[in-house]
C-alpha cells in the first residue's frame, strides 16, 4: 500500500472564499480542489462518507467527495472535490436557477436529517452550477443534530432564498440582487422586503402564503418539509420584455437552410476554432450559445433581460445543453466583491475561448453611451483567443433612426481600429443582412497566452 503524502501547509494554496468555515479550509494542490477537515470533527466526516446513505447526497446534487490519498500538516482529514468549470454567484442567476438551487439546499437537508446530520449553511453561496445543474460545495456545512431541535439554518434560508425569489418573480430584480451581492446585508430580511415593495398591502399574498412555513421553534423534520412543500407551490411567470418577443423570430437550428449568413459565420467560426470555452454576450434567445453547446463547447450565456435568461435556462435543462445562464450587464461587469474582494470579477469567472458579441455594439454606443475603445476594453477582457462581433453600421434601418452627427465616429474603420490594439488578425464577414457585418477577431498564441 502506498503510503499518503504528508503536504506542509506551505506547500498548498488556501482558497481566500473558505476563510470562515469553522471545521477546515478548501485548498489546491497540483491542480486539485482539497478540503483540509480538522481534527475534532474528521472521525464524524470519515464515517458519513463510508456510510453506505451517502450516495444519495451526492445523487441529489452534492458535489464529488472523496476521502484524498494526500495529508496535510495540523489537519485530521482531507478530501478531494470535482472542480466546476465556472463559479457564478446567487445574484446572478435567474428566478427559476435561485429555485433550483433552493430546492437542492432542502432537499440535502432532509436527506441528511435521516442520517442524523443537519445543514448548518443554508445559503446560494454554497451552490455552483454546471450547466443548467447545481451542484452543493460545501461538505463543511454538514454537522451532527440533535433529535427534535429546530432548524438552525431556517432563517438564513428564507433570507438568502425565499425573500429574493419572491422580488425576482415580482419585478423587482435589480434590488434583489444589489441586496444578494451585498455582504453586510447578507440577502433580503422581512423589513427590507417590505421596503422594495413599497406597500404592506401589496404583500399580502406574501404573508398569506408564509403561513405555509414552519415557525422558528418548530421541529427540524417537520420544518424541512414545509419548506419544501413551499418551494413546490412558487409559481414563477415569464413576463414579456423589451427582447422577449425575440423568441418568435428564432430560427431552427436543424434548419440549415433557413440559416442567414451570421449563423453560418458563427458555425464556420466554431468549427475551425474548436473552442472548449464560449461565452454568448447579450444571449438573447440562445441560438448561438445552443449552436455552441452542440459543438460540444462548455457555453456561459449572459444577458440582463430576466425572460430571456429564464426561458434559455429552462431550454438548457430540457435538452441537457452545456450552457451556464448567467445575469450580466455588459455596460456593469460584475466587479471583485466580498471581504477584501474575495471574489472574483466577471472577467476572471466568465473568461472563454471564443466570445460572441452578436448585434449589441449599436445598442452599447446608442443606447448606453458607449464609445469604441470602452467596448474594445471590456470585449478583450472576456476574450481568451477569439472574438465574435457583430457591427451594424449607420446605413442599417434600425441605426439610422439613432444617429447624428455627433456620431460621426460610429464607423466600421473606427471600430477595427479600437479593436487592433488586442487582437492581431481581425476579418470581415457578411451577417443576416446588408449592410451588417460579422468582425471575427483572433489573437496569436502568444498574445492570447499573455491576455
Amino acid at each position: 500500500m502506498t503510503q499518503a503524502v504528508t503536504l506542509t501547509r506551505e506547500q498548498v494554496a488556501f482558497e481566500p472564499a473558505s476563510m470562515a468555515d469553522p471545521h477546515g479550509r478548501v485548498f489546491r494542490w497540483e491542480g486539485g480542489l482539497y478540503r483540509a477537515i480538522n481534527s475534532d470533527i474528521a472521525p464524524i466526516y470519515r464515517r458519513l462518507l463510508e456510510d453506505p446513505r451517502c450516495t444519495r447526497l451526492f445523487d441529489i446534487g452534492l458535489i464529488d467527495t472523496g476521502i484524498a490519498d494526500i495529508e496535510l500538516q495540523g489537519a485530521g482529514l482531507v478530501l478531494r472535490h470535482r472542480e466546476l468549470p465556472r463559479v457564478t454567484y446567487g445574484f446572478e442567476w435567474c428566478a427559476p436557477m435561485l429555485l433550483d438551487a433552493a430546492k437542492l439546499t432542502i432537499d440535502l437537508a432532509i436527506e441528511l436529517d435521516t442520517m442524523g446530520f443537519e445543514l448548518l449553511d443554508a445559503h446560494p453561496w454554497n451552490v455552483l452550477f454546471e450547466g443548467p445543474t447545481p451542484h452543493f460545495i460545501d461538505f463543511g456545512s454538514f454537522v451532527p443534530a440533535k433529535p427534535g431541535t429546530p432548524w438552525r439554518g431556517q432563517g438564513e434560508f428564507i433570507k438568502t432564498f425565499i425573500n429574493p425569489l419572491f422580488l425576482l418573480v415580482r419585478g423587482h430584480a435589480e434590488p434583489a440582487r444589489r441586496q444578494m451581492a451585498d455582504f453586510n446585508r447578507w440577502g433580503v430580511t422581512d423589513r427590507e422586503l417590505v421596503g422594495i415593495v413599497g406597500r404592506k398591502q401589496r404583500l399580502a399574498r406574501y404573508w398569506q402564503s408564509l403561513t405555509m412555513l414552519p415557525g422558528a421553534v418548530e421541529p427540524r423534520t417537520s420544518a424541512l418539509i414545509k419548506l419544501r412543500d413551499y418551494l413546490d407551490r412558487v409559481e414563477l411567470p415569464e413576463p414579456t420584455t423589451q427582447w422577449s418577443d425575440y423568441y418568435n423570430e428564432h430560427v431552427c437550428l436543424e434548419d440549415r437552410a433557413a440559416w442567414t449568413g451570421k449563423h453560418v459565420v458563427a458555425d464556420e467560426v466554431l468549427r475551425r476554432v474548436e473552442p472548449r470555452t464560449v461565452l454568448d454576450l447579450a444571449a438573447n434567445a440562445g441560438w448561438f450559445s445552443m449552436l455552441a453547446a452542440q459543438h460540444g463547447c462548455t457555453v456561459v450565456a449572459t444577458d440582463n433581460d430576466e425572460t430571456c435568461l429564464a426561458h434559455l435556462y429552462r431550454q438548457a435543462k430540457e435538452q441537457r445543453l452545456d450552457i451556464l445562464t448567467v445575469s450580466q450587464d455588459f455596460t456593469r461587469p460584475t466587479p471583485p466583491h466580498g471581504p477584501n474582494e474575495v471574489f472574483p470579477d466577471a472577467f476572471a469567472r466568465l473568461n472563454a475561448d471564443l466570445v460572441f458579441a452578436l448585434a449589441i455594439t449599436h445598442h452599447l454606443v446608442f443606447k448606453a453611451g458607449m464609445d469604441f475603445k470602452q467596448i474594445a476594453r471590456t470585449l478583450d477582457g472576456f476574450t481568451g483567443k477569439t472574438l465574435l462581433v457583430e457591427f451594424i453600421p449607420k446605413e442599417d434601418r434600425h441605426v439610422a433612426l439613432w444617429y447624428t452627427d455627433a456620431y460621426r465616429w460610429y464607423t466600421l474603420n473606427n471600430f477595427k481600429a479600437a479593436l487592433a490594439p488586442y487582437f492581431n488578425r481581425i476579418t470581415v464577414h457578411p451577417s443576416n443582412r446588408e449592410p451588417r457585418v460579422m468582425l471575427c477577431c483572433e489573437r496569436s498564441a502568444s498574445v492570447a497566452a499573455a491576455a
